[in-house]
């Protein structure tokens, strides 16, 4: 969301920039089919983005949208949830 200011709050750490990346929570190249859902998008510096796409688990979990992205993810789709982050 962008701040009187101009800037946008990155979703990831909370910083604030100017420009930041639009981040899918599942992969495009997983599911084509949410590429336009808002849902399945978010705002994060470029540091973030690197994490929540390549980053270790304890790095994505430090991200302060790491909840509310594994929720999503969940209710999404569930087999990607599993095979990812849950336990069976």
């Amino acid at each position: 969301m962008r701040a009187s200011n101009g800037l946008l709050t990155c979703e990831g750490c909370g910083v604030r920039k100017e420009h930041l990346d639009v981040s899918h929570i599942i992969p495009i190249s997983l599911r084509k089919d949410l590429e336009e859902d808002d849902r399945n998008r978010q705002l994060l510096c470029r540091k973030c983005h690197i994490i929540w796409e390549h980053g270790e688990k304890k790095d994505k979990e430090a991200l302060i949208c790491y909840e509310n992205n594994l929720v999503l993810i969940k209710q999404l789709d569930n087999k990607y949830y599993y095979r990812n982050y849950g336990k069976i």
